[in-house]
């Protein structure tokens, strides 16, 4: 029993190192296992060959390593003394797993084994065993697995060499396999599509009409400028306008008044006439003296003050592309 307990401790330490190297696939589980088979006496022993039968507790450590402990009998005969024989064993078995991630999973094994015959047919009631099998492992389902092994077992007291083979239904207690979190591959980031959008964009042209002394014709040199202001009004076709006409300071404010209606009118007339534009959408107005924008104490400023002005405003819906 001495020498089994030191066997024990081997195959456990032997079963640790693995397990620091194994990979962690299979979730740790106690397992149950009923085996039957056939042990195959020495010639020596005077032993029959005979039926063999076991009730395993395993743990599997991860998806390549496994420890069981066995409890079983046999019987056999010895056709010497024409007398059956019981036996008893008990063995601990260590187990190394490949292709373990497959449904056949080939296994090879270290056994330790202590068995009992009673009667005492070859000399010795106890004996301890050493073995060494393959064996390979069909998985049905997730806890049910079938399993079949041949093993050879050399007597450390006998100096015999048996072997053994074994099968055997195993039931795992407890979920066996560990749940791997799912790759999950990331949804591709959306690329913005660009979008059209119209936003609204103030547009404005000026118009800017000088006139001659104690005149009001508009003078051929600001033609361009009727041209622009009517481009601008037949684009914008909602678009009304109110023209006004000024003077400089020189005269009485009555006639003044007069004069910067006139024009204003001009400039009118001249939008509808000459280009066409709709007279519903101008408005005339004199306004006289009463507004300058340049000194009328210099020839130059009373010029720059005999005018007709106006801003003719709209928006415009402008096509913007944007990423959203």
């Amino acid at each position: 029993m001495k020498k089994m307990n030191l066997i024990t401790v081997g195959i456990v330490l032997s079963l640790a190192s693995y397990t620091a190297v194994a990979e962690e696939q299979v979730k740790p589980h106690a397992y149950v296992a009923p085996s039957v088979g056939k042990y195959f006496f020495n010639n020596d022993r005077g032993l029959e060959d005979d039926s063999i039968y076991s009730l395993d507790f395993g743990y599997q450590f991860n998806e390549r390593t496994a420890l069981q402990l066995g409890v079983g009998g046999l019987k056999t005969e010895d056709p010497g003394l024409d007398n059956e024989v019981d036996g008893q064993w008990y063995h601990l078995d260590g187990l190394y797993f490949f292709n373990p991630t497959g449904k056949w999973k080939p296994y090879l094994l270290a056994s330790a084994a202590h068995m009992r015959l009673d009667p005492n047919t070859s000399g010795v009631d106890e004996e301890t065993l050493l073995g060494v099998g393959v064996g390979i492992e069909r998985e049905l389902t997730d806890r049910l697995a079938l399993r079949t092994d041949v093993r050879g077992y050399h007597s450390l007291d006998e100096d015999d060499n048996d072997a053994a083979w074994m099968f055997s239904l195993k039931y795992a207690l407890g979920d066996t396999k560990t749940s791997k979190p799912r790759k999950v591959t990331p949804a591709p980031t959306p690329v913005a599509e660009p979008k059209t959008i119209y936003v609204d964009k103030p547009v404005s042209v000026r118009l800017n009409v000088e006139f001659d002394f104690d005149k009001s014709e508009v003078k051929p040199e600001y033609y361009g400028e009727l041209e622009k202001a009517a481009q601008f009004l037949r684009k914008y076709s909602n678009v009304h306008v109110t023209i006004e006409g000024h003077t400089d300071s020189v005269g009485n404010d009555t006639y003044n008044l007069m004069l910067s209606q006139s024009r204003a009118d001009a400039v009118r007339e001249a939008l509808i006439e000459q280009y066409q534009v709709d007279g519903n959408r101008l408005t005339s107005i004199g306004k006289g003296e009463a507004e300058p924008i340049a000194d009328n104490g210099t020839p130059l400023g009373r010029k720059q003050n005999r005018r007709v002005v106006a801003t003719i405003e709209a928006v415009d819906r402008v096509q913007k592309v944007v990423s959203e």
